[in-house]
C-alpha cells in the first residue's frame, strides 16, 4: 500500500485535510503523518517550502505552491482572502467560509514553529526547491490567487516537473478531494 504524508500550508492542520484523508483511503492509499517514512509527499501551498530534505518520497505532490514573482504575498493574500469569500458566498455558505477562517486562526497559533519554519523559507522568486525527490508534480487549481499559471508552468518546465490542472480555487483540495486523491493514487512513483 503506497504511504502518503500531507504537509499542510501556512495555518493549516488536521481539520482541514480531514475529507482528503477520507478520501486517500477510499483510493487503497494509507495516510502516515511523518514526510520521512511516506511514498508520496502530499504538499499544499507554502507546506512545498517544508518538504523534510531526508524525505524518502519517491513522489513529491505540490498543490497551490504560491509562485508569482513581482507579485507581493500580502497583495496576494488579500486577493484571495477576498475570492475565497466570494466564492464560498455563492458556492457553499458564508458559514462553511467562517468556519475555514476560523481553523485557520486556531493553527496560526497552534502551529507556530511550522508556521514560522514555512515563512523563513519562502522566497518568492524561488525557481528551484533542491528535493531529492525523484519526481515531482505540480497541482495548480485556474482561480488560484496565490500563483500565476505561466509563472508555475516555467517553474515546472525549469526543475522537469509535470503540471495538472484543476478547476477550483487555492484551497479547493480540502472542499473538493476527490480529483486530487484520484491522481495521488494514479500516479506513478518515479
Amino acid at each position: 500500500m503506497k504511504k502518503v504524508a500531507i504537509i499542510h500550508g501556512l495555518t493549516e492542520g488536521p481539520r482541514h485535510s480531514r475529507k482528503l484523508e477520507v478520501e486517500l483511503r477510499k483510493q487503497a492509499l494509507e495516510v502516515v503523518k511523518d514526510p520521512k517514512k511516506a511514498d508520496v509527499v502530499l504538499t499544499h501551498s507554502g507546506g512545498c517550502y517544508v518538504i523534510p530534505a531526508d524525505s524518502k518520497a519517491e513522489v513529491a505532490i505540490m498543490c497551490g505552491v504560491p509562485h508569482w514573482p513581482g507579485r507581493k504575498l500580502p497583495g496576494r493574500l488579500i486577493k484571495k482572502t477576498t475570492g475565497d469569500f466570494l466564492g464560498y458566498k455563492s458556492d457553499q455558505g458564508t458559514v462553511k467560509w467562517l468556519k475555514k477562517m476560523n481553523w485557520n486562526i486556531y493553527y496560526f497559533f497552534a502551529r507556530p514553529k511550522h508556521n514560522l519554519k514555512m515563512w523563513r523559507a519562502y522566497k518568492p522568486n524561488r525557481d528551484h526547491f533542491n528535493l531529492n525527490i525523484p519526481k515531482t508534480v505540480l497541482l495548480q487549481n485556474d482561480q488560484d490567487y496565490f500563483a500565476n499559471s505561466s509563472a508555475v508552468r516555467e517553474l515546472a518546465s525549469k526543475n522537469g516537473w509535470d503540471v495538472y490542472r484543476f478547476a477550483g480555487q487555492h484551497d479547493d483540495i480540502w472542499e473538493n478531494p476527490e480529483p486530487y486523491a484520484q491522481t495521488t493514487k494514479d500516479l506513478p512513483n518515479s
